[in-house]
């Protein structure tokens, strides 16, 4: 399969630029949850402040999305436990949170991946992303492709198609949660021609840079794409989260070759953490080093079904 890493591709020139893009990570919980309405306010009065300009891009965090279907119905998701939410039905409740990301990608005109919601298709319910264009309307989404226990709980089941999310801002994969830990997720994105990954994510721990650099980080280093990763902070159902949000680059052009170009302050407050892509600069880096011409292709055509076959076989309930 050959990859399509050039900015500018014959098939995609609707989405080619050869101008930079700003983007954006929202480091985010729920500024005041009394009710929707003053919610939507609230947080569209931080965005507005903290983006510092124009932006092409921007990068909610994990399950963003569901603490805003949590409000449609009246719930405080502070204190909603999980055994409540999974009685709610809060999949078919999406037209509040939808208006809340339209209204923030039209007013700023700007692209938006939305946090995580409660999803529903072909009767399965999924944890999923949109994808809505700076005139406010929604282009696509992705399903969550690996659910955590608590997403299992509330009935989410695993994805199963991996998606590019095209807009003028690049050609974005996905990877929600738990997605950016696995190598297999980035992989197939890039062969799709992603030059940008996009992690709405969440944790429950403190990680150190680390731990965080196991997520998001290696998936970069691996594929030569751009990281936008945005996580969850404050305290929702009955659980604290923490994370520092973050622009991933490269390690080669990183500008102190550490690949976090850009990283929150602190874990545990809102934020936006704000940065330029350089395309033609990422274009010049994959040249420099064509890291795909140093894969051994007939190993991996010999060793890998078998090795994921016996993992299937290994993960069977005995």
């Amino acid at each position: 399969m050959k990859r399509c890493a050039d900015w500018i591709c014959k098939d995609d020139e609707v989405i080619g630029r050869s101008a930079d893009v700003i983007v954006c990570a929202v480091q985010l919980g729920l500024i005041k949850p009394d009710c929707l309405w003053i919610e939507l306010d609230e947080e569209i009065s931080f965005i507005n402040k903290n983006i510092d300009g124009g932006v092409d891009l921007l990068v909610f965090p994990e399950y963003h999305g569901l603490l805003l279907q949590l409000l449609a119905v009246g719930n405080d998701p502070h204190g909603t436990a999980i055994s409540e939410i999974s009685a709610m039905n809060l999949h078919m409740k999406t037209e509040d949170l939808f208006s809340f990301y339209s209204e923030i990608a039209s007013s700023l005109r700007t692209n938006v991946i939305t946090g995580s919601f409660l999803s529903e298709e072909e009767d399965s319910r999924y944890m999923s992303v949109g994808l809505f264009d700076r005139n406010g309307n929604l282009l696509g989404y992705q399903n969550k492709t690996h659910p955590s226990n608590f997403d299992s709980k509330l009935g989410a089941n695993h994805g199963h198609r991996l998606r590019i999310m095209r807009c003028d801002a690049g050609r974005i994969g996905v990877m929600i949660g738990e997605d950016r830990f696995l190598p297999e997720i980035s992989r197939d994105l890039s062969l799709q021609g992603a030059n940008v990954f996009a992690s709405p994510c969440s944790s429950s721990k403190q990680l150190n840079i680390f731990q965080q650099a196991c997520g998001l980080w290696r998936q970069v280093q691996s594929e030569q794409v751009y990281g936008i990763e945005s996580y969850l902070v404050g305290t929702f159902f009955k659980s604290n989260y923490h994370g520092r949000s973050a622009i991933v680059f490269p390690v080669e052009i990183s500008h102190d070759r550490s690949g976090f170009q850009k990283i929150s302050d602190i874990a545990d407050s809102s934020q936006v953490v704000r940065e330029e892509l350089d395309f033609a600069k990422l274009q010049s880096n994959i040249k420099s080093y064509p890291i795909y011409s140093n894969l051994n292709f007939d190993l991996y055509r010999l060793k890998l079904r078998g090795a994921y076959e016996k993992l299937e076989r290994f993960s069977e309930p005995h």
